[in-house]
Parts: C-alpha cells; sequence; structure tokens
C-alpha cells in the first residue's frame, strides 16, 4: 500500500529534450530532475537507460486506510522502493509504519481521497 506509481513513462529522454540533444549514453550525467507540471504538480523525471520515468513527490500511499482496503477484498499489503534511492533505514521506519496503519508523512492517497474504494 506504499509505492512510488509513475504518472508515466517516456520512450525519449527528457533531459535531451531539455538541452536540445543527447550527448551520448557515455557522456550523460542525467539522472533525475524535479518538474513543475502544467498544473502546478511537482514531479520528479528520472532517467532509466535513456527513457524517462515521471514521479509524483510523493508516494501513493494507503496505510491510513487499511481497513477499507481489507473490506473491499485485499488480502495482503505490498509496499514498494523501486524507483528512488531509499535509505535502508528509511524503508524499514515507512514499512513498519504502513503495516500499524499509520500515515506516512509526505504520503497521497490520490484518488481514494474522493471516495474510489
Amino acid at each position: 500500500m506504499h509505492q512510488d506509481t509513475p504518472l508515466f513513462l517516456a520512450e525519449s529522454c527528457a533531459y535531451a529534450n531539455l538541452i536540445g540533444g543527447c550527448p551520448g549514453k557515455a557522456n550523460c550525467r542525467f539522472e533525475s530532475m524535479e518538474m513543475v507540471s502544467s498544473h502546478g504538480e511537482k514531479v520528479t523525471a528520472l532517467d532509466y537507460h535513456c527513457r524517462t520515468i515521471v514521479l509524483n513527490q510523493e508516494p501513493f500511499c494507503l496505510s491510513t486506510r487499511l481497513k477499507e482496503v481489507a473490506k473491499a477484498g485485499a488480502m495482503s499489503l505490498r509496499a514498494d522502493f523501486i524507483y528512488r534511492n531509499y535509505e535502508p533505514s528509511h524503508v524499514r521506519q515507512v514499512w513498519r509504519t504502513v503495516r500499524a496503519g499509520r500515515a506516512v508523512p509526505g504520503g497521497q492517497a490520490a484518488n481514494f481521497q474522493r471516495g474510489m474504494l
């Protein structure tokens, strides 16, 4: 119930588009950059083998809605720490918070806040 869900994936490099061309894989230093969407949302663009993965600043997290999710039929929890460089101690802290059903600082429930469950 915690993950950095990609908002979208692009087959092109956001950084190459920004600088007007690709410096070549051997010369590229692009790892990530912070951007503001056309709707004013802060997002993070990550390089993934010369592709771009765009993430929301905050991870998607339903830790405070475990009872509702279980009532809807979920039988297990899931937490992904895939796209960002999470420190092991932070992963442990977030996992314990999720399992306890407490709010993860910085987490957001996206469309579930509008009664999607």
